[in-house]
């Protein structure tokens, strides 16, 4: 029998790819395998919002993922031959990625695994999931060749399926999946033509349907648009320009059609959210927990933050830090991001397909109200960019209940213009732990910081990293505590600390609570709720 190992991760997309990142700067041991001989060579989802981007700074793969992308910072709509409003992610604060990235899956996946092989993993390519004998503390895994040559059983304390929409984890474990068939039928197809560039996403809104035009990195755009008739009509080149000249009026000269991994013909597609994401020892994620329709890249960037809110959780289970009563968080948290997702991705399909003539016309009048009076920046682009997705309190293991409304959502990633160097309110955050930001304190607050620094320690040993943030440079005695001035007050100004206060931030940047200095040993409660059944003087590292 080979040596027990941490995680079984299934399937190596952008999900299984983000969780193993995250889980190897975690000191958790894992094996990742994925059936495919190779990653994706179709461009597929190619849409990565301004949160799943700082999902991925947090292991250093978001900048070199930038690089192969298309900064896409506006984009419009446009019904019949007139524009009628447009959105821009100008409005956009706080964070280091004011965009939306339009990139190739090919090149999302080649990123991912190239960060985990910096990082010591490996994928294991050509290996299938055959069989799943769950037990109480642990799980056999029989994995196989795709050639069926060799057999192998891998124990694990627990198994994560990332491995799709048809996903074999799901299966074995039983979580059920019901999917309906959307009723639209759509083209998704790469194409090659004669375009200016652009840095824009164009929504076309027509009586007959709608089509969305997005800028690729190699010069193409890919081309979504719900069409009429039955699923595997071939979309032939004068099909595509037909439906461009009648739905945009772009003018566009269409050269060359390319496969985005859909097969170049009309195609539909099933949406559904899986009915829980665990069962015992077995967790599933991205595509093979939900199922979204191709609009607004839903589905790729649900996974990553999938990845991300399990990782964390993961780490402290597997450490014996946190009873496994945190896994159910995991469910909880991420259905509802799921479920907000849905309804996103839904409104978007019917706001675009309206045909009544009066309701088309209202619809254009009040999208362009909205932009002249920005109303429609501040509504859709935190949807767009994942940046406002908030937990519900009722799902968030420990948190602070009574002390912010803010309590769940991100952290803003506010820049901290102090010193030779700018750096932001997550790159204080530390892996796998939680961070307790002192802001506003002074030289007289110094022996309550160090009081409850050493309380932190002793009875969460390694669990919390305390950071004072203050306007002014302070004399710290006590080693281990990071300090970071806050020269411009930027930070404490949007975070309204205007006395010495600590947030309690997750290792997912998520605020779990609020104190003033004086009462920051109340974080004990949120703490143990979080460690659930293990003991809170159980270490946080190995």
């Amino acid at each position: 029998m080979n040596e027990r190992i941490d995680v079984l991760i299934v399937g190596a997309g952008p999900t299984g790819l983000t969780l193993a990142c995250e889980l190897i700067s975690q000191g958790i041991s894992f094996r990742i395998i994925d059936k495919s001989t190779s990653s994706t060579k179709a461009s597929r989802a190619i849409g990565i919002s301004a949160r799943a981007l700082e999902v991925l700074h947090h292991f250093g793969a978001a900048e070199p993922l930038v690089q192969r992308g298309v900064r896409c910072g506006h984009a419009y709509f446009q019904s019949g031959a007139r524009r009628t409003a447009k959105i821009s992610a100008a409005t956009v604060r706080h964070c280091r990625f004011p965009f939306m990235l339009s990139v190739p899956q090919s090149a999302t996946e080649e990123v991912l695994e190239h960060r985990l092989t910096e990082l010591g993993g490996t994928v294991e390519r050509g290996v299938e999931l055959v069989g799943l004998n769950v037990r109480t503390d642990s799980v056999i895994a029989t994995v196989a060749t795709a050639d069926g040559a060799a057999e192998e059983s891998v124990t694990a304390g627990w198994v994560v399926g990332a491995d799709g929409s048809h996903s074999a984890v799901r299966k074995f474990s039983g979580i059920p999946f019901e999917t309906q068939e959307a009723p639209e039928t759509f083209m998704i197809v790469d194409v090659f033509g004669e375009r200016s560039s652009t840095d824009a996403g164009h929504y076309y809104f027509h009586p007959d349907g709608m089509a969305l035009i997005a800028p690729l990195p190699d010069g193409s755009f890919r081309l979504a648009a719900t069409v009429h008739g039955a699923q595997g009509r071939t979309a032939t080149l004068e099909y595509v320009q037909e439906l461009f000249d009648r739905r945009t009026g772009s003018g566009i000269r269409v050269r060359e059609l390319r496969d985005a991994g859909w097969g170049v013909a009309t195609v539909k597609v099933r949406t559904g959210i899986a009915s829980r994401y665990r069962s015992g020892r077995c967790l599933i994620a991205g595509d093979a927990a939900h199922s979204y329709g191709p609009l607004g890249g839903q589905g790729m960037n649900g996974g990553i933050q999938d990845a991300f809110n399990l990782a964390w959780k993961l780490a402290l289970v597997c450490r014996g830090v946190a009873g496994e009563s945190l896994l159910d968080s995991y469910e909880k948290e991420r259905l509802h991001g799921a479920s907000l997702a849905m309804q996103a991705a839904t409104s978007q399909t019917k706001l675009a397909t309206i045909r009544p003539r009066v309701l088309r016309q209202l619809r254009d009048a009040l999208l362009g109200l909205g932009t002249v009076t920005g109303l429609l920046d501040r509504l859709l682009v935190p949807t767009l960019t994942q940046l406002s997705i908030g937990y519900p309190v009722e799902a968030l293991p420990g948190s602070d209940k009574a002390t912010s409304a803010q309590t769940g959502r991100r952290v803003p990633d506010v820049a901290i213009a102090g010193g030779s160097a700018t750096v932001r309110v997550h790159d204080l955050l530390k892996p796998g732990r939680f961070t307790a930001l002192v802001l506003g304190a002074r030289q007289p607050d110094v022996p309550e910081i160090e009081r409850i620094a050493k309380h932190f320690e002793a009875r969460h040993k390694g669990l919390v990293s305390p950071v004072v943030l203050g306007r002014e440079t302070i004399a710290l005695s006590l080693a281990g505590i990071e300090q970071q001035v806050d020269a411009g007050g930027v930070v404490h100004d949007v975070l309204a600390a205007d006395r010495p206060t600590v947030l309690l931030v997750r290792p997912d940047g998520r605020l779990a609570g609020r104190r003033s200095l004086a009462e920051a040993q109340e974080f004990d409660s949120v703490l143990d709720q979080v460690l659930g059944s293990t003991a809170p003087l159980a270490a946080a590292t190995r």
